[in-house]
């Protein structure tokens, strides 16, 4: 696969097709708080980023419950590497 055809088509964490429509997980870790994010596909730019809505969101710090974060009515947009994305489901 070459540059523009993973730019195209960018593979997820294990190496899968991303899929418009499809429910994928990732994680960041900040300062030692870790937030988990989920959510559904919206679109690939043209630099072979991925364009999430995030419909579930966690965080927490090392060895602690996370706390849900709640999403207002209006989801969260978030746009990542393709690499870190895991599908979920």
């Amino acid at each position: 696969m070459t540059d523009q055809e993973y730019i195209l088509n960018p593979l997820d964490a294990l190496g899968n097709p991303i899929v418009i429509g499809g429910t994928y997980g990732y994680t960041q870790s900040t300062s030692g708080i870790s937030t988990a994010n989920v959510g559904t596909v919206r679109r690939i730019t043209p630099k072979g980023m991925v364009s999430l809505s995030v419909t579930m969101k966690r965080k927490g710090v090392w060895n602690c419950v996370p706390d849900v974060v709640t999403i207002g009515a209006k989801p969260i947009s978030a746009t990542v590497k393709a690499i870190h994305l895991f599908p979920i489901g």
